[in-house]
């Protein structure tokens, strides 16, 4: 770089010279008639040579300290930016663990769910007066809909644990119900159609972690989206 720079000096001192002595030609002669030439020419120009040296080494101890300057600060943007990819690597690598590490979570709170399901819009029992009766027996209520309803005989002893989930809302609650087996799990869910077109709309639903209810969701609604999208073509 200082070679460059350097040679550019030199080039422009040397039009600066032959341009100074052009100008000074001018003033000691006619106009019409410049000589360059001369003695008193030559001699001028070789004072400017002998300087050109020293000028340039002048102006090399004043701009050396920018140029030093200059190159500490791209060795150090050199290594920032190596520093910088780095960190970005390991961001990448952690990010990268994280997401595995959250799907083997989800995996492993779905399978503890294996065993479990939800009774939605189950009709909360009432006294003559059309008081709600509490506390509310959810195994009894579970119990109701799997003898009666889907024909599945179960008993209290086939029931871990069960309580109510969310709002109460006209008089229904939805339950969620967690099986001593997955066996006896299985033959509720599986007779679960026999709840089509009941009076009191109950349905029985899978107890799946919030991220793959909300891939259902999403993908009901991509369907839907779908479908209507067909038929308006039509």
């Amino acid at each position: 770089m200082v070679d460059l720079v350097n040679e550019d000096k030199q080039s422009k001192f040397d039009k600066f010279i032959n341009t100074t002595l052009k100008s000074s030609a001018k003033r000691d002669q006619p106009a019409s008639s410049p000589d360059l030439s001369s003695p008193s020419s030559q001699q001028q120009k070789k004072s400017w040579i002998n300087l050109s040296p020293k000028i340039i080494e002048i102006v090399d101890d004043r701009i050396q300290p920018y140029i030093d300057t200059i190159t500490q600060n791209k060795d150090a943007l050199i290594l920032q930016e190596a520093e910088l990819k780095k960190q970005s690597d390991e961001i990448k690598s952690l990010k990268s663990k994280l997401v595995k590490v959250e799907s083997r979570i989800e995996e492993h709170e779905q399978y503890s769910r294996r065993t479990s399901l939800r009774f939605h819009n189950v009709p909360v029992p009432t006294d003559d007066n059309g008081a709600i009766i509490t506390p509310i027996d959810t195994d009894d209520l579970v119990l109701r809909i799997c003898n009666k309803k889907l024909k599945v005989k179960l008993n209290i002893f086939d029931i871990g644990r069960s309580h109510p989930i969310g709002e109460m809302k006209d008089g229904k609650i939805s339950i969620i119900v967690r099986f001593l087996s997955y066996r006896q799990r299985n033959m509720v869910f599986s007779n679960k159609k026999k709840l089509k077109n009941n009076l009191d709309k109950i349905f029985i639903a899978e107890n799946l972690t919030k991220h793959r209810y909300d891939l259902i969701k999403q993908t009901k609604y991509s369907a839907y989206q779908r479908k209507d999208t067909f038929i308006l073509d039509t």
